[in-house]
Order: structure tokens, then C-alpha cells, then sequence
């Protein structure tokens, strides 16, 4: 339609033009045409009128000013564009043509080039919000949150049309999301749970709007989530005596109806008789020796019954707290301390005011802790006859070294504390400790890791120098005859006038140079340590590991008297002190020390999640098993590393373990 306006004008003003110019037919049409803000057909006519009349300044400046404001008004409308509240690749796309179509018209015109830039910004931040948004959609879709991924892909695709894979997407989003919308409605219309079936139908219409067994599946549960359709089930259930199904019957239909007294009475029986028989179960279940689960069933036992336990129910929970106490008792006296934690656990769950829980619970918790937390002694390395100070020194620097970077599962014990150990066990050479006397130390004393060892090296040598240099340096000038000059006068004995202004010059000054000898001092010092350690599981007796470490120094450094004349500044012999370089040597050996020793105990929460896996699965030791979890769970909880990967499987085992072990009575 435009176009054909377009034409209408044209024809209109070539009728209505006198032929006084050449070019005034075009001249008027490139008016009319810019009138109606057609501006790039207005140029055109306009050229065709200064092609006619080359000369005339009107046409020329016309076309001048129609350019400017051509260039301005698509610049204009580029500008509103990328100003607008949401701005897509098409709009971005749309107002970088307006200003390439600008820019042919008025190349030089300033406001071009911000334009530009602003549209490249305005690119680069829509893409990194797309590439955000689709990041967003696809965590959405691993999560199965099937509604919020596709509206997430709907902005994407809005923002960006065919981005990636997004059009693949959204096929899998309204085949797998529908797919497994229906499965929930389904379960949940199964359950009875009219209300959850009816929202995941919907879920499912909104990913697949024409699904007609989402729509019937939506439609069905809503015409029977009322509390007619629950207390006719209610009714059924009793007859039946189905009594979980009873309760939950009559609490749909009180959601509905608070004061249906039929629901009420009926609900009332249905709590009474699931009480019973819990009861009977878990008295079944104390008596075949599995106590966890005959503790579960009392709880929920006091749960359904709101603390207003019967007396047989009493009764239960008064023999299941007193066993489960029995067997935390017996274990804890077999030094099974997950198994009587576990038990005090669960009778808090019961019976949290027993009188005595905390403390026993307590005691018990302690002994855990004793178990997982590590002690480490390191004992005073043997020292080398000629420094009886090293081995002291050793084992200071490796025991601030390890109390610094060890986890909070390990206790690093005071030299002290370890003198006096030493003496008590009236120990000589600690480096020839016996299996024998590990254990004893470890037994006694709770040490479960020793290291020891003997300081090979620890020596400093060094090597001096003195030499002596000579400097030749310049200390004036002197005004001599000139070998040029003397050369030259040979060849002219009787010169004129004009050949004594070529001659060389007669005098010259010349420097006077002096020799100084100054003393030149070399100094060389090379440090070695060398130490043997051992590394003790003192539990077995048995090395970890032996080794040597070494560490090699060199320092050295040249200086000099100086001589102030040549410039020669005095350099001061500078070099490290023997005990300087001793200490740099031993921390380097200390790291390397302490590296080994803690590097085994990194995770140890981990070796004893996978001992607990390999006792539980290949060699089908329970408690064991269970004593190896509960470690796990306590050495997470010193080291406040709560929610790692593992703490739940944790969790899952010891729950495992505990409810499916048969106690005997």
C-alpha cells in the first residue's frame, strides 16, 4: 500500500510540474517524497535533478541537507530500539541496518560511531544473558523442573531465535516433561492424592496444551477431591479394617468437613487399632532381637497417639528403652562404641528425658572421638656427636610444622609429655624402639603414631680466599710533544705559513695513569642435612615408613677492600651465618618430614567410609562395619565437614546395619 502511495505522489508532482528546469520535475518529487519521509527515493530523484542541472546550489544544497536528516532520523530510530525494555538479536540486528543505511548517507556524521559501539555492547550482553539463561534452562531440565525450564527456553528463543540447541530442547522438554508429569498425576490419583494429581495434569497441559489425558486426568481428580468421595472411601476402608487407610480417608474429609462426626469417631478407632497393631509388631520384633526397628514403631507409636500413650503402649516403650540401654551397655563393655551411641541415639528419639542419657551419651561420644582423633609423638631425634643440640631441634621445628597444618582429627603431643613417657618406660635409644614396646607406648599412652629417627648431618663447611688485585686507573694529565706533529715536521723541515695551518698540533695533554694493588676476599660455605626418621603405627608395631631426607646449602660471596680513586666501591664480605643456613636446611627437611607424616591422614574419614563399605559388602561383618561408619560420621563432625559426599551414604548404612541386625537376646 505505501508503495502505491509512494507512486501516487510521484505522478502527482511530475503532473503538476511546470518544465522551467531541467531538473525541477525530480527536484519537486524529492520534495514530496521527503515530505513523507521516504528519504532514500527522495535522494534519488534529487541526484537525477542535479545530474540535469550539475550547476544549480539549490539541488546541491538540498540533497546536503536531506542526507543529514536521513541519517539522523534512522539514527533516531536505531537509538529507540536499542533503548527499549527488552532488546533481542532481531532488534539488534534491525538497528544495525538503520545505521549501516545511515552511514551511507552521512559517513562522517559523529554520532555513528557511539551508535556502533553501543550496538556491539548491546550484542555481547545479550548473548552472555542468553548463554545464562539456556546454562539455567538446562540445570532445570536435569532437575525434571519441566515448567520453569521451558518458560526459561521460552525467553531464550524470544531473545534469541534457534540459539544452540534450543529448539531440540524444547521438543525433549514437552515430550520428557508431559511424560513425566502424567506419571506423578497418576501416582498421586492412585495415592489419592486428588489435589498433587491435579496439579502435575496441569504441569503437563502447560508443557503440551492439546494432551487430552492430562486434561481428563485433571478434570477426574478435581470432580473427586471432595469429602463425599473420601468418606465413602473412609466407610470402605473400615469394613476392611484397612486403618491406615481409614485415618487417611477421614483427614481428607475433616480437611473438607471439620465436624464430621462419623470421620471423627472413625478416625478415632482407625488411630486405636494401628496402636495395637504396632504394638503387637513391635513387641515381635524386641522379641527376635531387632531392637531399632521395634524402637521405630514405638515412636511412631507416640506420634500417632499424640504422648497419650495406653498402657500396653507404655509398657513397650519402658522394655525397648531398657534393652536398647542393655545392649549399648554390653557393646560399650566391648569397646563397640558406634553400637552403644547408636542405641543412646535412638532412645533419645523415645525417650529423651531418660534420666542419664546425656551423660551416658556423652561418656560414649567421648570414646568415639579418643578413637578417631590421631595422636602423634614425635620424639627428639638422636643428635650427632658434634652438635648434641640437632635432634632437639628436629623434632621442635616437625612438631610446630604439623600442629600448624594437621586437621583438627589430629593431636600432636608435647615433647614434655613425651620425656616423661620416655622415662616411665625407662627407654634408651629411642631409634631401636621394639614392636613390643610401640604397642605398650601406644596402649599406655594413646599414641597411635611415633616418629623417630637420628640426625646424620647437620654441618656447615666452609672455604676462604684472599687474593690480591691490581688497578690501573687515571690519575691526571700531562702536556706532551705530539708523534703526529714530530712525524710531520720530519717531512717538512722548512714549512710556510699556509703548511703550518695543516700540520698537526704540536702539543697534546695526555692522561697519567697510577697501579694500586687491593685485597680481594672469597668466602664459600656448603650446608648438609641429612636425617633418618621411622614412622610407627604404634597400634601394630609396625614402620609406615622409613627413609632418609637430605637438604644441601650453598651460600658464597665476594668482597673487596675498594679503592676509592678507580671507583672501586668496598664490598663488604657478606654470607649467611652457619646457624642461618642450619635453620633454612631444617625447615626444608621438616616440610618434607611433615608431608609424609600427614599425607596418609588427609581423609581419613573417607579410609574409613571404604573399610566400612569393604566389611559391610565382601566381608559381611555388620558391626564392624557399623564401628567404621560411625568413625567416618564422627571424624566429619571434628573437622566441621558436614554435607560431603558421603555423609549421607554414611547415614544410609548405619541405618541399614542397625535396623536389620538381630540382636540376641
Amino acid at each position: 500500500m505505501r508503495r502505491y502511495v509512494l507512486a501516487a505522489l510521484v505522478l502527482s508532482a511530475l503532473a503538476g510540474c511546470q518544465s522551467t528546469g531541467k531538473g525541477k520535475k525530480e527536484f519537486d518529487v524529492s520534495q514530496q517524497l521527503a515530505a513523507a519521509g521516504n528519504y532514500a527515493e527522495a535522494i534519488a530523484y534529487l541526484k537525477q535533478a542535479i545530474a540535469k542541472e550539475p550547476d544549480n546550489q539549490q539541488y546541491s544544497a538540498q540533497l546536503s541537507s536531506l542526507r543529514l536528516k536521513a541519517s539522523q532520523t534512522l539514527i533516531s530510530q536505531a537509538q529507540g530500539i536499542l533503548n527499549a525494555a527488552s532488546v533481542s538479536i532481531n532488534d539488534i540486528e534491525k538497528a544495525e541496518s538503520l545505521v549501516a543505511e545511515a552511514k551511507q548517507f552521512s559517513p562522517n556524521l559523529p554520532a555513528i560511531a557511539p551508535l556502533e559501539s553501543q550496538i556491539d555492547t548491546s550484542r555481547s550482553e545479550l548473548i552472555d544473558e542468553v548463554k545464562e539463561r539456556y546454562s539455567e534452562a538446562l540445570a532445570l531440565i536435569d532437575r525434571q523442573d519441566w515448567v520453569r525450564a521451558n518458560l526459561t527456553l521460552q525467553q531464550v528463543q524470544k531473545l534469541y531465535p534457534n540459539f544452540e540447541a534450543s529448539v531440540p530442547l524444547a521438543s525433549r522438554i514437552k515430550t520428557e516433561g508431559t511424560r513425566d508429569y502424567l506419571l506423578q498425576a497418576k501416582k498421586a490419583f492412585v495415592e489419592y492424592e486428588f489435589e498433587d494429581a491435579k496439579l502435575a495434569a496441569r504441569k503437563a497441559t502447560m508443557l503440551d496444551p492439546n494432551n487430552a489425558i492430562a486434561k481428563k486426568m485433571a478434570a477426574d481428580a478435581d470432580q473427586k477431591n471432595n469429602a463425599t468421595f473420601f468418606k465413602n472411601l473412609a466407610a470402605q476402608s473400615l469394613d476392611t479394617q484397612n486403618w491406615s487407610q481409614t485415618e487417611f480417608a477421614c483427614e481428607k474429609v475433616l480437611s473438607f468437613s471439620p465436624n464430621d462426626q462419623d470421620c471423627i469417631a472413625w478416625k478415632a478407632t482407625a488411630l486405636e487399632k494401628q496402636v495395637d497393631e504396632k504394638i503387637v509388631e513391635a513387641t515381635r520384633l524386641l522379641q527376635q532381637g531387632y531392637i531399632a526397628r521395634a524402637i521405630n514403631l514405638a515412636i511412631e507409636i507416640d506420634e500417632n497417639t499424640g504422648g497419650a500413650l495406653p498402657p500396653r503402649a507404655v509398657a513397650l516403650r519402658n522394655a525397648v528403652v531398657s534393652r536398647a540401654e542393655d545392649i549399648a551397655i554390653e557393646y560399650m563393655d566391648n569397646r563397640y562404641w558406634g553400637v552403644a551411641w547408636y542405641m543412646y541415639e535412638l532412645i533419645g528419639k523415645l525417650d529423651p528425658l531418660m534420666e542419664g542419657l546425656f551423660e551416658k551419651s556423652r561418656d560414649v561420644q567421648d570414646k568415639i572421638r579418643e578413637r578417631v582423633i590421631k595422636s602423634i609423638a614425635v620424639f627428639d631425634f638422636k643428635s650427632p656427636s658434634y652438635n648434641m643440640d640437632a635432634g632437639g631441634l628436629i623434632a621442635g621445628k616437625l612438631i610446630s610444622n604439623l600442629f600448624n597444618n594437621a586437621t583438627k582429627d589430629i593431636n600432636i603431643l608435647e615433647r614434655e609429655n613425651l620425656k616423661s613417657i620416655l622415662e616411665e618406660m625407662k627407654l634408651g635409644q629411642i631409634g631401636v624402639v621394639s614392636e613390643d614396646t610401640a604397642k605398650e607406648m601406644g596402649r599406655l599412652y594413646g599414641i597411635d603414631v611415633a616418629i623417630m629417627g637420628s640426625v646424620l648431618l647437620f654441618k656447615v663447611d666452609e672455604t676462604k680466599s684472599e687474593s690480591a688485585e691490581t688497578v690501573r686507573y687515571q690519575v691526571g694529565q700531562e702536556i706532551q710533544d705530539n708523534i703526529d706533529f714530530l712525524n710531520w715536521k720530519a717531512l717538512n723541515p722548512n714549512p710556510d705559513k699556509n703548511d703550518l695551518k695543516e700540520a698537526p698540533q704540536a702539543k697534546i695533554m695526555v692522561p697519567v695513569y697510577a697501579e694500586k694493588e687491593y685485597t680481594v676476599n672469597k668466602a664459600k660455605k656448603v650446608g648438609f642435612i641429612e636425617i633418618s626418621y621411622r614412622i610407627v603405627d604404634v597400634s601394630t608395631g609396625q614402620n609406615v615408613s622409613v627413609d632418609t631426607i637430605r637438604s644441601r646449602l650453598v651460600k658464597e660471596d665476594v668482597g673487596n677492600d675498594g679503592v676509592k680513586d678507580a671507583n672501586i666501591a668496598y664490598d663488604p664480605l657478606e654470607i649467611a651465618t652457619d646457624t642461618e643456613m642450619l635453620q633454612m636446611m631444617a625447615d626444608q627437611v621438616v616440610e618434607d618430614l611433615s608431608r609424609k607424616v600427614l599425607q596418609p591422614l588427609r581423609n581419613r574419614e573417607v579410609d574409613y567410609f571404604e573399610a566400612g563399605e569393604e566389611l559391610l559388602l565382601k566381608r559381611k561383618e555388620s558391626l564392624e562395619a557399623l564401628e567404621r561408619f560411625v568413625d567416618a560420621k564422627f571424624d566429619e563432625r571434628v573437622k566441621s565437614n558436614v554435607n560431603s559426599p558421603i555423609s549421607a551414604k554414611i547415614d544410609g548404612y548405619m541405618k541399614q546395619i542397625i535396623e536389620t541386625y538381630q540382636f540376641k537376646n
